[in-house]
């Protein structure tokens, strides 16, 4: 990945957290509790992971299995 790449896609970061409230909170949450030492990044990282493999399995779609016809039955 190039710099210039890297950079264009923080500066759409910097622009989503100076317009977007809800999007500025989380980042502001996020930094106070590595700031803080309540978690590494690492640690952040890894809560977010189990965050979405816990949001996946509580909303599973299931897809129904469509089987050939049998066309040996006639």
């Amino acid at each position: 990945m190039s710099n210039e790449s890297s950079a264009i896609k923080i500066d759409n970061l910097r622009d989503r957290y100076l317009n977007d409230n809800k999007f500025k909170a989380l980042v502001n949450t996020l930094f106070h509790l590595v700031a803080s030492g309540e978690f590494t990044p690492f640690e952040l990282r890894q809560a977010l992971v189990l965050a979405l493999i816990l949001y996946e399995e509580r909303h599973l779609v299931p897809h129904p299995i469509k089987m050939p016809a049998d066309k040996s039955i006639n």
